[in-house]
């Protein structure tokens, strides 16, 4: 095999490898996660990126928002973005957390 060929194999395979860990990642995000200790807040991750976030208003009634989500690549973590603005949640086996502690865990 030429060194082209053989540098080519190898660059296919990398990508190969980047492209199903990355899309694996986001596999596990898609569904519902409830924040632990309160059921108002939850996030919900779609296929497509899209979401939806809920927390409970200041007089108890729950609130949502659209949001957006992306992996952090290299940092295991998802980028949670709305209109406030992004919060990075470090993406664990069976929870994802947040700057301030908040954990959530995977409901669906």
């Amino acid at each position: 095999m030429s060194e082209l060929k053989k540098s080519s194999a190898v660059l296919i395979t990398c990508l190969l490898l980047v492209c199903g860990c990355s899309n694996n990642s986001e596999k596990k995000l898609v569904g519902t996660w409830q924040e632990n200790g309160n059921p108002k807040g939850r996030l919900e991750f779609f296929s497509d990126h899209n979401g939806r976030a809920y927390w409970p208003g200041d007089s108890g009634e729950q609130q949502s928002s659209p949001m957006k989500w992306q992996i952090l690549k290299g940092e295991n973590k998802v980028s949670v973005i709305t209109p406030p603005g992004p919060v990075n949640f470090e993406i664990k086996p069976d929870r994802l957390v947040a700057p301030n502690g908040v954990m959530l865990s995977r409901i669906k």
